[in-house]
């Protein structure tokens, strides 16, 4: 007949005393993980804070415009990247080709009829931008002039 198993309770060794976590470590941060991953690392421990932008891709007449929700980069190059994952078709292009449209809100002063114009932003003013970003911006694909830079 076979012995039933034993159990000793063995002395713990100095690994098995040290806690887990540190009362620093409890502390919890202000800011939920997310997914994607925030670029840039840190969210509010970096100072930046994160804008959640509606991008509209302008596909032409021939097709419907795409839509999706992402966020805005730190930088024009950052956002470029977080657009070609969001629609796929802008990798195929060249960043320097990738445009972004900024609404302008006007009204019309005999009717009081307000619309919205979309102007192309300009690298000087990205930094403005980023401090107090559109709701939505509309992406196009700059078209390219004989000597091959974007017009």
């Amino acid at each position: 007949m076979s012995l039933l198993p034993t159990y000793h309770k063995d002395m713990k060794n100095a690994e098995e005393s040290v806690p887990l976590w540190s009362a620093d470590e409890q502390e919890h941060s202000d800011t939920p993980p997310a997914y994607p991953p925030r670029l840039g690392g840190g969210g509010s421990a970096s100072g930046s804070v994160i804008h959640n932008i509606n991008y509209v891709l302008l596909n032409g007449n021939w097709k419907e415009d795409e839509e999706a929700m992402g966020i805005l980069g730190q930088s024009k190059e950052e956002t470029i990247d977080i657009v070609k994952r969001g629609f796929p078709v802008l990798s195929r292009y060249p960043s320097e080709r990738i445009e972004f449209l900024f609404p302008i809100e006007t009204q019309d002063s005999i009717t009081k009829f307000k619309s919205t114009r979309w102007v192309k932003i300009l690298d000087e003013v990205w930094p403005r931008v980023l401090e107090n970003p559109p709701q939505t911006l509309k992406i196009q694909i700059g078209e390219y002039t004989s000597s091959g830079e974007t017009a």
